[in-house]
């Protein structure tokens, strides 16, 4: 399990939807990348309540919590957890019907492309002057591509950071519990942009400080 050092800034990102657009065989209209921020390591409790809550079928606690996996009941609870610990969230979202992913980039490109322009505005944002530390989750049909992203993620954010330390960690999501936190940030949001359900998007609204449109 990840354990985040107190100092540094963590930003979690996580993605909802998918980047393909076979809409007919089922892609989604809506591609997410989502991020989280806490102030503090007080969201790792909140990850282990709800497993504990949770349990497995042998009244375990789960190994992992995920909002798609989650009742609704434990996934308000979640949400309200989060809120209360203080979390800054953001997402970046593309129409596919709309936008041009049949261009000279690949779909994986403009993945590359919303994660940078996220990062760099919750910096702007936050006003961030520590060390930050991107925590990915690799989960993705072409999660073989993203370690390829730290180095071209440094080309952009450094210049934003100046004299601070700066680095990306691909992980799986049950290694890290900042990642479960932010895979219900991006459920929400793809519930309310794709299915237009706000019911668990209103929990979050008051503290999501970026909404982006790739236009």
């Amino acid at each position: 399990m990840y354990c985040p050092n107190s100092d540094d800034v963590h930003i979690f990102i996580d993605e909802a939807g998918d980047p393909g657009v076979k809409f007919k065989e089922g892609s989604s209209r809506y591609f997410i990348v989502g991020a989280a921020f806490f102030p503090d390591v007080d969201y790792f409790d909140c990850v282990n309540y709800i497993r504990v809550l949770k349990r497995n079928k042998k009244n375990e606690p789960l190994e992992e919590v995920k909002f798609n996996s989650t009742l609704p009941e434990p996934r308000l609870e979640m949400l309200k957890l989060l809120v209360g610990a203080k979390g800054k969230f953001g997402y970046i979202y593309v129409d596919k019907m709309t936008y041009d992913l049949k261009s000279p980039k690949s779909n994986f490109s403009h993945y590359h492309d919303m994660v940078s322009c996220l990062i760099r505005n919750l910096i702007g944002t936050l006003g961030i002057n520590r060390n930050v530390r991107i925590l990915i989750d690799e989960r993705s049909k072409e999660k073989h591509r993203k370690p390829k992203l730290s180095t071209s993620l440094h080309k952009e954010i450094n210049p934003v950071l100046k004299e601070k330390d700066f680095s990306v960690h691909i992980l799986r999501s049950d290694e890290c519990n900042g990642l479960q936190c932010v895979d219900f940030i991006c459920g929400s949001v793809f519930q309310m942009i794709e299915r237009q359900k706000d019911y668990y998007y209103n929990i979050i609204k008051n503290n999501l400080i970026l909404k982006i449109q790739l236009v």
